[in-house]
């Protein structure tokens, strides 16, 4: 009896598991199949490790962009918070409303309209009226202090 390996790839798991085969040996190596098979089995884990270990390392890198990317996000949005703020002193002083239906349909326009995707123009849109919903808090917050 021999030990050969049978590669088994049940849904998305793969996994080798050995089973017992009959086989005619040579009576000068009687462990030449046995040492053949281990070094399939060995061979086949190492490319398995080498291959996780290429495909985290490309994980780990668009992560990183991802955090890069974030990080200037954050800032281009405080950036827009200061001057969101700045239109909400500037409206204080003409006693105008902080809402103003007109510009953020205009807002969102412009932003659908500058979309090149993947993201879809609603979800554009949905991100957008957050941003402009906390832009507003911050124009009210300030229209507040100031009374």
């Amino acid at each position: 009896m021999v030990i050969t390996p049978l590669i088994k790839t049940p849904g998305k798991k793969s996994y080798i598991s050995l089973r017992k085969v009959s086989r005619n040996t040579d009576e000068n190596s009687p462990n030449y199949d046995t040492e053949y098979n281990r070094n399939i089995i060995n061979s086949t884990r190492k490319k398995r490790e080498i291959s996780l270990k290429d495909k985290n390392s490309k994980i780990s890198a668009f992560r990183v962009k991802i955090d890069e990317t974030d990080k200037s996000i954050v800032r281009l949005l405080n950036q827009r918070a200061v001057f969101a703020v700045e239109i909400g002193k500037i409206k204080r002083k003409l006693n105008l409303p902080v809402y103003t239906p007109s510009r953020e349909e205009e807002v969102i326009r412009n932003v659908k309209s500058n979309n090149s995707g993947p993201l879809q123009d609603d979800a554009i849109q949905r991100l957008y009226e957050r941003i402009i919903d906390e832009s507003r808090r911050l124009e009210r917050e300030y229209f507040s202090e100031d009374e």
